[in-house]
């Protein structure tokens, strides 16, 4: 293994230790690597494994592409001498105002919607507030949104239920997100948020929990209405008028 001296070339002495800095970096990294390839020799002689520290202990994980990219792209922005970052953004405010009023009070509506536009998607957000005072006093107010584009990156959790498969750290999920609150006279009434992606449909409770989905493999809801015929195997289960229901073998 060959260890070279750093290269301290900077004229100020921010410049020198941002230098040493990244000298330190790609050592660390190069001890690493070195370290695994020494380990390697013992277990396997291509890079079907991987090696991590866990308390002390070497511990072995399959190979992939996903994981290999993530550790060469983690080394890479680690080392990094010089970085470049271009990001573009659009930002618009729409406003409508409406208001009417009688002998019987005054009704007010006012509509905003701010619209973010950069590489990774667009996010429209609505904000609703409809007002009746006079004799009647009451506020409903309303929050909402709509993202398109980059939803999120995967971290560490699979996501296997929402995606319906899982899904390597580091990749991206692009679709659709709906989001709604609503208020009525200070008091939440609603609050819920869904997901439409290439991996299937997913619906959140007002917690942010996973309440309900559909993946192309799989179907997961708390309950379900229905109001014609279920057919399951070969089995279809008719729905009578009278709200009984009939079970009957059709074959496969």
């Amino acid at each position: 293994m060959n260890i070279r001296y750093p290269s301290i070339t900077g004229k100020t002495p921010v410049e020198q230790i941002e230098q040493l800095r990244s000298f330190l970096y790609q050592l660390v990294e190069q001890l690493n690597l070195q370290e695994s390839s020494w380990s390697n020799l013992s277990v396997t002689s291509g890079d079907r494994f991987l090696y991590a520290r866990k308390s002390g202990a070497a511990v072995a994980s399959e190979s992939t592409p996903m994981s290999t990219f993530n550790q060469v792209k983690e080394l890479i922005i680690k080392s990094a001498d010089i970085v470049n970052a271009y990001y573009e953004e659009i930002n618009r405010r729409l406003e409508s105002i409406y208001l009417a009023q009688s002998d019987f009070g005054t009704y007010s509506a006012r509509i905003f919607q701010d619209i973010r536009e950069n590489a990774t998607g667009i996010e429209r957000a609505f904000e609703s507030l409809q007002e009746i005072s006079g004799e009647l006093e009451k506020i409903i107010a309303t929050n909402a949104y709509v993202r398109q584009g980059l939803l999120f990156t995967v971290g560490e959790e699979t996501l296997e239920e929402e995606l319906g498969q899982p899904l390597p750290k580091g990749a991206e999920v692009y679709g659709v997100e709906v989001g709604q609150t609503t208020m009525v006279d200070g008091v939440e009434v609603f609050n819920k948020f869904a997901r439409f992606t290439a991996y299937g449909m997913t619906l959140y409770d007002n917690n942010g929990n996973l309440s309900a989905y559909i993946t192309d493999s799989r179907l997961n809801i708390p309950n379900a209405v229905i109001n014609n015929s279920l057919t399951r195997g070969g089995f279809v289960e008719t729905i009578n008028a009278d709200g009984s229901s009939v079970e009957r073998w059709v074959g496969v």
